[in-house]
């Protein structure tokens, strides 16, 4: 999310400045980066659903995202937090409620920094520095996505639960 924010806010003055393209040019490169981006979630969320279930599309799109800031994962990531709370659990219900305002806040801040912070970096010319930022960020939520998976027995648990969700 910190990439596509950043992203979505600088790219008509990035094309412009760093590419030197018209406006006309720069806005039509905008204008296709984020159709291209919201048909990446689109795609995800049928890849998920269809063949490889929740985790696995999580996982290997994250790795796509490390690679050319797609927007794929992010009709997964919430289903597939949502999927580790027991629903006939009241202590797990209860986290489930929790998740959701954690993950919104998470996913908040991430954009207000993006918005903000390296937007502001990325304006003053440093847009190498900008970009290696949020490769960073997104290198830094791939490892704890995978951290978190293999600590708490994820694929276990899905595989238990759902078995289509680890096809």
């Amino acid at each position: 999310m910190l990439a596509f924010a950043t992203v979505e806010v600088n790219l008509v003055l990035f094309s412009k400045s760093v590419l030197r393209q018209s406006n006309a040019e720069a806005a039509n490169t905008s204008s296709r980066w984020m159709g291209t981006m919201y048909l990446f979630s689109l795609m995800g969320a049928f890849i998920s659903d269809s063949y490889l279930g929740r985790y696995l599309t999580c996982v290997s799109f994250q790795v796509l995202n490390l690679i050319v800031s797609n927007g794929a994962p992010e009709p997964e990531l919430v289903a597939f937090g949502v999927d580790q709370f027991d629903e006939e659990d009241n202590t797990e219900k209860q986290s489930k409620n929790s998740f959701y305002s954690y993950f919104y806040v998470a996913l908040n801040m991430g954009s207000l920094v993006a918005e903000t912070v390296l937007v502001y970096i990325q304006n003053l010319g440093n847009w190498i520095l900008g970009f290696w930022i949020y490769a960073a960020c997104a290198a830094l939520a791939f490892c704890l996505l995978l951290c978190g998976c293999f600590s708490t027995g994820t694929s276990r648990q899905l595989e238990t639960r759902y078995p289509d969700s680890l096809k």
